[in-house]
């Protein structure tokens, strides 16, 4: 196992470094990538991370705000499985259809809330077209959208947010 492990770092720093050749000056060995990072973006990164417990305390808590907010309205929520921890970089929700969804995405737009659909689902994109199996996907990426959870956001910035989708999913039934 151990040799093997050592072949995939040897693997993976070649390809961060370009697939550039320890043995021979600007000779590319494979398609490679540059993932190295610079200074500056390391920097952020460390700084985030001094930061990354209380990161994720206020995105739960975001989360928790709008499962409140939004209690008994027809949303669902991303659920956790029982073997998981959710990192809530996202607070994703679903509706029962596509036009509730994006009357919700229409009108919080008009009030300057920013939403993010549900990322796309893989067969609809050009080099999986062919594949039929994913159901479920096409019907979340068009029924599901990810709400503001900016650790920054105030609570009361939460609770319009939540009120709106609230007078709005009223205004549906």
């Amino acid at each position: 196992i151990t040799a093997k492990k050592n072949l995939h770092i040897k693997t993976v720093n070649l390809l961060k470094n370009q697939a550039v050749s320890s043995k021979r000056e600007y000779w590319h060995e494979k398609v490679g990538y540059n993932y190295r990072l610079t200074n500056l973006a390391s920097a952020i990164g460390l700084a985030q991370m001094e930061k990354l417990n209380f990161i994720l305390e206020r995105k739960k808590e975001i989360a928790s705000i709008y499962k409140k907010f939004l209690n008994g309205l027809p949303i669902k929520f991303q659920e956790t499985p029982r073997y998981g921890v959710h990192s809530y970089w996202m607070v994703a929700i679903t509706f029962e259809g596509k036009k509730t969804c994006n009357s919700v995405r229409n009108r919080l737009k008009e009030l300057n809330i920013e939403t993010k659909p549900l990322f796309q689902s893989v067969n609809r994109m050009p080099p999986y077209k062919t594949k039929k199996c994913f159901y479920e996907s096409n019907k979340l990426s068009q029924t599901g959208i990810c709400l503001p959870s900016f650790p920054g956001l105030l609570n009361s910035d939460l609770k319009i947010i939540c009120k709106e989708i609230e007078i709005l999913m009223q205004l549906k039934t």
